[in-house]
């Protein structure tokens, strides 16, 4: 092993929060809707999921290095938007 080389394992973080993550008393989850966290394909992350995985990343690195980075507020970031009539 690398001790150069560290891994953030993404399955274990997600999968420790399986009914969803609550910040700033809002749940975010994996279902498609407003509090959802991915986008329309089911694949990729929308904004609020970004935010949110960059939550996660950063909270890794202040615990494991002695940062202290700001942690984003996901709530600043708009989740999926649901139009009428297109």
């Amino acid at each position: 092993m690398n001790e150069g080389v560290y891994l953030f394992d993404l399955y274990s973080w997600m999968k420790s929060n399986e009914d969803g993550f609550i910040l700033d008393g809002v749940l975010f989850t994996y279902d498609f809707n407003r509090t959802g966290i991915f986008s329309a394909d089911g694949i990729n992350l929308n904004k609020r999921g970004q935010a949110l995985l960059a939550t996660g990343i950063i909270e890794y690195l202040n615990a494991n290095f002695g940062s202290s980075m700001p942690i984003p507020n996901v709530n600043d970031y708009p989740g999926n938007e649901y139009v009428n009539g297109f």
